[in-house]
This record gives C-alpha cells, sequence and structure tokens, in this order.
C-alpha cells in the first residue's frame, strides 16, 4: 500500500521515527496499531464486522441512538480488541493507538507531524480479519459487546 509517512516523537524515550500515517482526507479509514508496532489497515464503510458492531452498539445502548458522536467514540475504542483478530504475536490491534518507538518500544507519542514535502512508501500493510468474531454466534457476541463496553469505563448500560 503506497502510503505517507509521519515523524512521531517518543513521549518516553524522546527518540524521532518515522512511521505511516493516514492523511486527514481518508475519512473512515483507519490504520490500527498493536503495543508490538504491527500495523493494519480498515475502511470503516466497507468493513462488515465494523458494520455489524456499529449496529449491535446502537440496539443495545439506548444513550448511544441518541448521540452519534459518542456511539463512534465507543465503537472505536472496543472495535479493534474486541472483534478483530490480534496481531501475529497475539497483542490486540487498537484504533487511535499510535506506532510503538522503534528504540524503547514504548507505544506513547510525544508529538507526531505529517512530513512535507510528503514521504510516500509502499508498506506492507494488512487488512484488518474477524476469524475469531465471525466463529462467535449471536449470544457470545453480545456477551463479548457487554464486556468491552463495561470495560472502556464509558458509563453505558445496556438496555
Amino acid at each position: 500500500m503506497k502510503i505517507a509517512l509521519a515523524k512521531y516523537t517518543c513521549d518516553h524515550c524522546g527518540s524521532t521515527f518515522e512511521a505511516p500515517m493516514l492523511d486527514e482526507s481518508s475519512y473512515g479509514e483507519f490504520l490500527l496499531w498493536s503495543s508490538t508496532g504491527k500495523v493494519a489497515y480498515m475502511n470503516a464503510f466497507e468493513d462488515r464486522v465494523y458494520l455489524e458492531v456499529k449496529g449491535l452498539l446502537s440496539e443495545t445502548f439506548d444513550d448511544l441512538r441518541a448521540d452519534p458522536f459518542r456511539a463512534s467514540e465507543v465503537l472505536q475504542n472496543i472495535f479493534g480488541p474486541m472483534a478483530c483478530d490480534a496481531d501475529p504475536t497475539g497483542a490486540p490491534y487498537a484504533i487511535g493507538a499510535q506506532p510503538a518507538c522503534p528504540f524503547c518500544e514504548n507505544g506513547h507519542v510525544a508529538s507526531w507531524e505529517l512530513i512535507y514535502p510528503p514521504k510516500i512508501v509502499e508498506y506492507d500493510i494488512s487488512v484488518v480479519t474477524h476469524v475469531r468474531w465471525d466463529r462467535l454466534s449471536d449470544a457470545e457476541k453480545a456477551e463479548q459487546l457487554d464486556h468491552f463496553v463495561a470495560d472502556s469505563g464509558m458509563g453505558l448500560k445496556a438496555r
């Protein structure tokens, strides 16, 4: 996949490093990072499981039907760990996570900026998969949803 690089500064060791980042025009597209520095791509408009979980959230939590912004926040918070297959090391992917520092392996960045002029590179990024989620029954999916929403700390209760 051709993608732009951004320059990141590690919050822990202060090192700078380059890693892929989607540009601002990539609405609905996400790079999901794992704590081990692996990255996967997802287009929310085309990912059937993302759309399924979005629907389950709306059906299960009345508060979210009335507040699309909060619904999106909850969905993005729980989706990777709950419904995406883990990276090859077993670490979950997460929407909104940043790349891990290649020097100290810390996953928190102090700052980032797109490189200008844009530095476009060919980067091997796989598309997220949902094999584990697809094997769950509807009841197990509902149980997973309740569990991850409860653990999210967002104060939601199922109807």
